[in-house]
């Protein structure tokens, strides 16, 4: 009797443990291939985003949890139309893909999700569609953050949730600083000081000078000559180049958040290599940061007329 009792038990012990292996694999999954840690990811051009949702028993709830910036709660809103998931100053929305046909349609017609949830088992979320949605048309502080909470409840009572996060980096900015009028006159021997500040928060990682609508012959080749290029345009991170006017080394630039350049020496040099006057010009600068946001200023030139 004994024999045949351990060898049933060892039975049903083979059965549980059959059974806890297909229940496992038939729990809800998620994986974000490029990012497997799900650390906070930088938001960027081109960044990968998607993830891979795998609902084997079918899905019984999955609603996103959003908290993002109180600006942005009421474009979140728009896409809700269950009041009681709507967001506000102290309650953050949430999107239900089941039983909110508002939501479900918003966020498939955006590219967010692939398949509905009613119906489906695997799902392709694409956050990057649902970042351009909610901040594509609002400015964004810096260090701005954004995260949602996927939570799934399949048909067997097995649960899933998981956090995806994004920051937001600011791209860069140049403002023009020492309040001068414009457009700013080249007059030989003037000293009319002439600042900008560049502010990039992602750091500094090109940043370049040059001219637009110039007919000036002696300023564009003072520019080339100088350079060493074929190209009027002043490159400062390339060292030759930087020495060459006289202006930062790119050592002093690259990987910098802020930066004051004082460009009178150049508007000096500028006003004596004009070979015309009465010309006007626009003096541009770009720069460009690590992760890849750019951002262009200019300002107006003129090369008066000698008072007679």
């Amino acid at each position: 009797m004994k024999k045949y009792f351990l060898i049933a038990l060892a039975a049903l012990l083979l059965v549980g443990c059959q059974k806890n292996n297909q229940d496992s694999s038939q729990k809800p999954s998620i994986a974000w291939q490029a990012n497997d840690s799900f650390s906070e990811m930088e938001i960027v051009k081109d960044m990968d985003a998607k993830l891979a949702l795998s609902v084997p028993e079918g899905v019984s709830s999955f609603q996103i949890t959003l908290s993002i910036p109180s600006t942005l709660v009421g474009v979140a809103n728009k896409m809700i139309g269950n009041s009681s998931n709507k967001g506000t100053a102290g309650k953050e929305p949430v999107m239900d893909l089941v039983n909110d046909a508002t939501a479900s349609s918003a966020l498939t017609k955006m590219g967010f999700l692939s398949d509905s949830p009613k119906t489906g088992t695997a799902f392709t979320l694409d956050f990057t569609k649902l970042l351009e949605e909610l901040a594509s048309d609002s400015p964004l502080d810096n260090a701005s953050k954004f995260s949602f909470r996927i939570s799934v409840t399949d048909k067997a009572q097995n649960t899933l949730s998981k956090d995806v996060r994004f920051n937001w980096t600011s791209g860069p900015e140049v403002e023009l600083t020492s309040n001068n009028s414009l457009p700013y006159s080249l007059v030989r021997g003037g000293s009319e000081t002439l600042v900008i500040k560049v502010t990039a928060f992602g750091k500094i990682a090109a940043l370049t000078f040059s001219l637009e609508n110039c007919t000036d012959e002696g300023i564009l080749n003072y520019i080339k000559r100088r350079s060493g290029t074929s190209s009027a345009v002043i490159d400062l991170m390339n060292e030759s180049t930087s020495s060459a006017f006289n202006l930062p080394a790119a050592k002093d630039l690259k990987g910098k958040t802020s930066v004051e350049l004082t460009l009178t020496s150049l508007m000096q040099n500028f006003s004596y290599e004009a070979s015309s006057t009465g010309t006007s010009m626009s003096f541009v600068v770009k720069v460009a940061d690590e992760l890849g946001k750019e951002a262009a200023f200019s300002f107006a030139l003129a090369v008066p007329v000698p008072a007679s």
